[in-house]
């Protein structure tokens, strides 16, 4: 697998042209590998995001594709008028939103959110995928901070990271929410490093399941990629932590991820863990469709769990901020 090529992030050159395209720039509200978010005031007076990348990079125009399939949806990240470009940048105006999924669980204070409002969530972020996969659109970096929040709505954001293929061959994602069979290729192993206790049973499972190559990623349906990603955000969600710590290849985590070793905290519901098993399964054949996740009794109605949201919204805001919004003002990286 080669190593992914360092995005130039445009600075002072991309503010200028924000100014003369959106209008004022408040303020950078978002830094990543692939660039950088600033919130901005549109030309009616509303607030947007701008997100500012490299015209040049691949996962550039991997993103602008993918977004642009899936307009328009509510539950995916609203694109605002079409892409601009520079002679070195792409500009993506996007609709604002003030938190983060992240940001809505650590505001709990590790105790998760209660299920009523985790199933809320979950059923907004589930139907995103449902229509992100029947466009053609993996995502590949399903986590909380992916999942910005706007009022009682989730909208799904970054699909720099998103496959336009089922079968895929890139290794992309987020160690602590990527599926099995992608950790390898994600994360870092030293030669020197001691191997963990069942770490070559770990790898030969496997290898012998062909979810693992030597040196070249294995093609992996990044659909079922997806569904375990979807698993362990619930399980965040839930918890108000990961099921798994970040694994290092052939560490003790790496191994306990293939071997599926992980304990429900013992607030969780009997409904919930069953979902939760059925989700996590290590053979990628064996995990549930969205078909399958959105038919699970589980999942509640969103016109219930929704007045679930709010209630719990106006809570923590008398609690944490004394009148101020849930969080502060976020945006996708």
């Amino acid at each position: 697998m080669h190593a992914r090529a360092r995005t130039r992030v445009p600075c002072m050159h991309a503010r200028a042209r924000l100014r003369a395209d959106v209008g004022a720039v408040q303020k950078r509200i978002g830094v990543g590998s692939r660039g950088q978010v600033f919130q901005a005031n549109s030309g009616d007076g509303k607030i947007v995001a701008v997100k500012v990348m490299n015209r040049e990079d691949d996962e550039t125009n991997v993103e602008i594709t993918a977004i642009s399939r899936l307009q328009p949806h509510p539950h995916i990240i609203a694109m605002l008028g079409s892409v601009e470009y520079s002679a070195d940048s792409a500009f993506l105006v996007l609709e604002f939103c003030e938190t983060d999924l992240l940001e809505v669980v650590t505001a709990r204070g590790g105790e998760g959110l209660p299920e009523d409002v985790a199933s809320a969530y979950f059923l907004q972020l589930v139907k995103a995928l449902r229509h992100s996969h029947k466009r053609g659109v993996y995502h590949g970096d399903i986590k909380p901070e992916n999942c910005l929040i706007q009022g009682a709505d989730l909208k799904l954001c970054d699909f720099g990271s998103a496959s336009l293929q089922r079968m895929s061959t890139r290794a992309t994602g987020s160690v602590l929410y990527a599926a099995p069979e992608v950790v390898p290729y994600l994360a870092e192993h030293s030669d020197a490093s001691p191997l963990a206790p069942g770490a070559h049973e770990a790898a030969a499972t496997l290898k012998a399941a062909g979810m693992l190559g030597v040196h070249d990623v294995v093609r992996y349906d990044a659909a079922a990629a997806d569904c375990w990603s979807l698993g362990v955000v619930l399980f965040v969600m839930l918890a108000g932590r990961p099921p798994f710590a970040e694994a290092t290849l052939y560490d003790a985590e790496f191994v306990k991820l293939v071997q599926n070793e992980f304990d429900f905290p013992p607030h969780f519901s009997n409904d919930a863990v069953r979902l939760l098993r059925f989700i996590l399964r290590v053979p990628p054949a064996e995990r549930p469709t969205i078909s399958d996740i959105l038919r699970d009794p589980w999942v509640t109605p969103f016109s219930e769990a929704r007045a679930s949201i709010n209630v719990m919204q106006r809570r923590m805001t008398r609690q944490h901020h004394g009148g101020d919004r849930l969080h502060g003002s976020r945006h996708h990286r």
